[in-house]
């Protein structure tokens, strides 16, 4: 989810291709080979996708039957593709691991131990679960692979420095990695026949919180651990309605915090007393 996975043998060698191209190109040609050296490394990513999806057909099929279950379109399939090209034991330099390159918090914070996260099946059914909530709330298969790669704090900053939600606006303020796996993205799409919607040209209406549900912005110091035991709600249950509460502290130091509207009125009444309690903790 975040990081990048080691190479393949496979991408290893293209890549080393691509760098001998590179040597060999006088000094003087370096900018009109650059178009060339760009080319190469499309082709070699659409045919490195095209592979992947043809020798893990049944691995695909069965992240596109769970992704049709939660009513999400099957071209999120290609996440996978992109961040690990399925590779189970792909471990990136940040930590993350698996498939879908989850992140230890993601995996526990949506009930899968840190050690299951290269296991190919449980980790898609938590990624899939991941996506619905990012899919539902940005409701644009770009903005939630970029949510995916850099957390949905840092894609709504974005938004809000934009003055936007359309991608093509918004990924002006993205971090140039996340911008460029959406790019892999779609790269990806078009490799394997997975057609994306056409972009709005329009702001969609903003997000709103689920049904029931309020939100409050809070500062740095809190812990959702406090916060489910002075409220009453279950940890998990807490944990569900803010996946993106560890990205969004890291990130800018501030969360939108979604509760169950009953028990708003607790916490802004408690909150005192919650952030003491988290600060010592």
């Amino acid at each position: 989810m975040h990081g990048v996975p080691y190479r393949t043998w496979w991408h290893t060698t293209v890549l080393w291709i691509i760098g001998l191209v590179i040597a060999c190109c006088p000094v003087q040609n370096a900018v009109a080979s650059q178009g060339v050296i760009r080319k190469i490394d499309t082709t070699s990513l659409m045919t490195y996708y095209s592979n992947a999806v043809r020798e893990h057909q049944n691995l695909v099929q069965y992240i596109e039957f769970t992704l049709r279950g939660q009513g999400l379109p099957e071209l999120f399939s290609n996440l996978a593709l992109v961040e690990s090209g399925f590779d189970a034991a792909a471990v990136s330099e940040k930590g993350a691991m698996g498939i879908w390159q989850l992140m230890p918090g993601t995996a526990t914070d949506f009930g899968l131990p840190e050690a299951y996260r290269d296991d190919v099946y449980k980790s898609t059914q938590v990624a899939v679960r991941v996506i619905a909530r990012l899919y539902r709330r940005l409701n644009d298969p770009l903005m939630v692979v970029a949510a995916y790669s850099c957390g949905e704090g840092c894609v709504r900053s974005a938004m809000k420095q934009a003055g936007s939600h359309l991608y093509t606006r918004v990924k002006l303020f993205l971090p140039s990695e996340s911008v460029g796996h959406v790019g892999k993205f779609m790269l990806a799409c078009r490799a394997t026949g997975k057609t994306l919607p056409q972009q709005p040209t329009a702001n969609p209406p903003p997000w709103q919180p689920p049904p029931g549900m309020m939100v409050t912005a809070i500062g740095s110091g809190y812990r959702l651990a406090v916060i489910a035991e002075l409220l009453g709600i279950d940890l998990q249950v807490l944990s569900e309605l803010n996946p993106e509460w560890e990205q969004q502290m890291s990130d800018s130091g501030r969360v939108s915090l979604i509760l169950p509207a009953d028990k708003m009125p607790d916490f802004l009444l408690l909150q005192h007393e919650i952030l003491n309690r988290s600060l010592l903790n």
